[in-house]
């Protein structure tokens, strides 16, 4: 049986508590971490929360699920359609990639779309790997159907024209 990203809901900031209590388990899992820059007091901060409020993703068999309900601070694993929600290993990639090299990412809601291809919306956008990455202004956006989120982050430089980004294994040059 092979094992696949499941997601793993917990009580309200207990994100890095079950993540912490899965590694001592030696159960692969994966907490992503927003970096928020913030003004107290005149001086900037660097804020570091978990970027989806009360999940966390564990790497398992199906079978072991129900081990994941024993673990302190969690609620349940999250259920589409009856079934535990699968998370794709290409989405996780992109998740640990995109905070990697962005800070202060939000999220929007989108459509949970599964099994289908991506199409160019907007222009300038690109479809790399099945996946929506839409450049416009200053703002990066990277698109997750089986999570229903898009990720948002500003692009830092003020000039975006002519900068080149990489996604995956794939250098981009905007235009």
């Amino acid at each position: 049986m092979q094992k696949n990203w499941y997601i793993v809901y917990t009580k309200t900031k207990c994100e890095k508590k079950v993540s912490g209590t899965l590694t001592k388990k030696k159960i692969e899992n994966f907490c992503p971490v927003n970096c928020k820059q913030i003004t107290q007091f005149n001086r900037i901060k660097s804020v570091y929360e978990p970027l989806f409020s009360s999940y966390v993703f564990a790497h398992i068999r199906e079978n072991e699920i129900g081990l994941l309900k024993q673990i302190e601070n969690v609620l349940n694993v999250v259920y589409w359609k009856g079934y535990p929600a699968i998370i794709q290993n290409e989405e996780i990639e992109e998740i640990r990639e995109f905070i990697t090299d962005h800070q202060n990412i939000r999220l929007e809601r989108s459509n949970v779309i599964l099994n289908t291809d991506a199409s160019i919306v907007d222009r300038p956008s690109y479809a790399i790997d099945g996946k929506i990455v839409i450049i416009k202004n200053k703002f990066v956006k990277v698109n997750l159907p089986s999570l229903g989120y898009t990720m948002v982050a500003e692009m830092e430089n003020e000039g975006v024209i002519g900068r080149e980004i990489s996604f995956g294994n794939q250098e981009l040059q905007l235009q």
